[in-house]
Order: C-alpha cells, then structure tokens, then sequence
C-alpha cells in the first residue's frame, strides 16, 4: 500500500493511495476528492492516517464497505482491540507506537471516513429501509469507540521549546545582518536569507506562504505591506513539493526599516541572483541560482543556522521554529496591551491567517501556564522564607 501523487497539466496536484498491486482503492480516494481544496501535504498525510485501517481490514479479511452496507458491521472486540491497536503502530517498525497526538489524528481521520461511508450507504437506501437504521447505528457504534479512545494531552512544553527567547531572536538577527556578518557566501545570498528569515521572524509566515510570495505582493511607500495571496497552482512552478498558502489571505504592515531592507533585495542583490538563470520569475525568495527557492533548501538555510549558532539557538530550530515565536511573542504583546482572552484569540487568528479561534488556544494556555509557575514560585519562596525564619503562617 502506498501513495503517489497525480499532477494535473493545469498544475493542480492530487495524491491517490494505491494498493499493494498499484491500483487506486476507490473509496479513499473518492473521499479525498471531496477534501481537495486542502494542500497536498495535508491531503497526503489523511491518506496516510487512512493506511493503518486498510492494512487492519487487509490481515483480517474485513471489507470495510461491505460489512457497513449489509447491516453486519463491526464488534466492538474488533474496534476497540484490533483497529485501535492497529492505529497505534508505528507504520515503519511494528514494535514501536506512535506519539498520542499522531494516535489522535489518526482516530479522527478514520472516524470521519467511516462516517462518510455510512452516509454514503443510507443515501443508496430509501429512507424506511430498515437497513438505513442499522447503518446510523453502526456510525454511532464506531464514533462512540473510536472517541472514548481519544488521549487527552496537558499544556506541551515542546512547542515552546521550539521558539526563540528575546536573546536568542536578538543573536539571530544580529548574526544575519548583512552589514554586520550575514550567512553566505555573497552579498546577495546574505542579503535573501536576511529577508527570508525576518519574514518569518517578525510577520509568521509559514513556509509555503514565504516561498509564494511575489514582488508585486509588497507594497511600499508611506504604510508598507505585505500581501498574503491565494492564487491558483502555479503549473510553470517546477519545485516539489510546491510551496502553498493554505490559511486565509492577509495584508500585514512592515516596519519602515524592515521594508528599506526587503527593497534594497528586490532592486539590488535579487536581481544579482537572477542573472545566474536564463529565466525569470515573479517570486520574491529566489535560490543562487536565480531559481525560486525551494523548501528543502530552506530548511537547509535553517541547518546552517544550527550550525553557526550553536547553543544561541534551539537545537530543533527550523521554518516552524519562527513561525512558534512569531505566535508566542505577539501572544505576550497582546496581552501587554490589555486585550482579554478572547480578543487575543481573535488577534492572533487575524494574523496568522487562521480561520479557527480554537488554534490560538495552544499559545494562550502557555502564557497562562507561564503566568500560574511564576505565581507558584513566588508562593513557594514566601513560605520558604517564612520558615526560615522561624515564622510558620500555619
């Protein structure tokens, strides 16, 4: 069983899970079909989550489709002991178990495709079929199991380790200024990769967004900006994967020494790297070789960095890392600035082109849990205090 991905002529790029004699498994595939306003990327990891439960269905001779539509369904033994272990293995070494957030993904994508199915069913019966009742049984059956297994996870301190503290993004930007040191071997490579990383730093663009961008997406004079575009797939674009805006489209101001330095790159040391290729593009990041620049030689750029900072950075610093801070940062100045909970949700969803509010909700509870520790050492080094001096209060 494996995944291949289908590109359109008009550039529109669809993966498709295949079986393990490389036909395409029609109903995966269909369900996909509906997702496929989604990136690629994320339609290829719901595939993937998909792979556990047809490689379950496959050992144990299940026909998914079939036991749904013929009423017989499934025991709850066979959920609960067989699918849900099934799920929590690690696809590429059986022995080891995936962590509790891959575990939950992977339950929600197969509760929402065995839905799918069943509605699929009850819409080829009449609505007094009996057989139409057994089926919205059977989903309520398999959501009820599937749910009640469902990991609860405390506030994570891993996705704060990933975000720079003030030190760490003073270091980094002062080490990439291309006055002062810059990374790369030219002018205009330090140049590119001061721009690039700010971006990302000071305005949380995801990397897709960054290497989407185009010229004619900044904006100077008195309000600089910088415009955040959906636009159709690029079929001139050659890189893989193709870089993507999947959130919602936004319009964010620059700071006036932030845009001096993006149109010193785009006059100056941009048009320096594009004399190294025969052909032009509208895109605003390009590589040395005057190419749009690709996400791998990105997180390239990102390695680098490990490499040059070491110790000044985190260890699993990468494009996401600045994204991370840029989220934390602006969490802290928000409220600052006196915004309640909900506004700063609110805020931070407008600036980081999500469309959900409940997204937000991983960055508020981290400043929430900061908050409670630093009350709590404070509580505790009263009380200490007082019974070093011989002062119990109890």
């Amino acid at each position: 069983m494996r995944i291949v991905s289908i590109v359109h002529p008009a550039g529109h790029e669809m993966p498709m899970l295949l079986d393990g004699d490389g036909l395409p498994i029609p109903d995966p595939n269909e369900w996909l079909i509906g997702r496929r306003s989604l990136a690629p990327t994320t339609q290829s990891r719901l595939l993937s989550e998909l792979v556990p439960l047809y490689g379950w269905a496959e050992s144990n001779g299940i026909d998914i489709r079939q036991r749904i539509e013929g009423g017989q369904g499934f025991t709850e033994a066979e959920v609960t002991s067989g699918l849900i272990e099934a799920l929590r293995k690690n696809s590429k070494d059986a022995k080891k178990r995936v962590g509790n957030s891959v575990f939950n993904q992977r339950l929600d994508t197969c509760n929402a495709y065995i839905k799918w199915i069943c509605g699929e069913c009850v819409a080829r019966h009449a609505a007094d079929d009996r057989r139409t009742d057994r089926i919205v049984e059977i989903r309520g059956l398999v959501n009820d199991w599937l749910t009640q297994r469902v990991v609860g996870q405390p506030v994570s301190k891993k996705s704060s380790a990933k975000a720079l503290t003030a030190d760490q993004q003073a270091a980094l930007a002062e080490f990439l200024h291309p006055r002062f040191k810059g990374l790369g071997r030219t002018l205009a490579t330090k140049s590119r990769n001061f721009v690039a990383i700010m971006l990302m730093l000071l305005c949380g663009f995801r990397r897709g967004e960054l290497l989407s961008l185009q010229v004619q997406d900044i904006t100077f004079g008195a309000i600089p900006s910088v415009d955040v575009r959906l636009r159709p797939p690029d079929a001139a674009d050659r890189r893989k994967p193709r870089p993507r805006v999947k959130r919602l489209p936004r319009i964010l101001p620059l700071d006036p020494v932030l845009a001096h330095f993006i149109d010193e790159y785009i006059m100056v040391h941009r048009e320096t790297l594009l004399e190294q290729s025969n052909l032009d593009t509208p895109y605003l990041i390009v590589s040395d070789e005057g190419d749009p620049l690709s996400i791998s030689r990105l997180y390239a750029i990102c390695v680098e960095l490990r490499k040059e900072l070491e110790g000044a950075v985190p260890e699993n610093f990468s494009p996401h890392s600045l994204r991370h801070t840029f989220s934390e940062s602006m969490e802290k100045a928000l409220r600052s600035a006196g915004m309640d909970e909900n506004r700063r949700a609110q805020a931070l969803a407008l600036l980081r082109g999500d469309s959900s509010l409940a997204s937000q909700n991983v960055y508020i509870e981290r400043e929430i849990l900061e908050r409670a520790n630093s009350a709590l050492v404070k509580y505790q080094g009263f009380l200490v205090t007082q019974v070093d001096q011989n002062q119990i209060p109890f």
